[in-house]
């Protein structure tokens, strides 16, 4: 039923297994623009400068983390 979709998921944002982030998003974004733009986020850049991303997992509309 579309009336009970919703517009809007909340995607949790680890680094390193560590809750540092929840992002609301709409479903029109595909998984890389929205790895993409989740790097660009301010609150998160002391925990990504000047480190390698390893390994970066994804589960939909659910949760983005981010091993460095």
């Amino acid at each position: 039923n579309k009336f009970l979709e919703k517009d809007l998921h909340k995607i949790v944002i680890q680094i390193n297994g560590k809750k540092r982030e929840v992002l609301s998003s709409s479903k029109s974004f595909s998984e890389n623009e929205l790895i993409n733009e989740t790097k660009k986020i301010k609150s998160l850049q002391k925990f990504l400068d000047g480190k390698q991303i390893r390994k970066t997992i994804y589960i939909k509309d659910k949760l983005i983390n981010f091993i460095v």
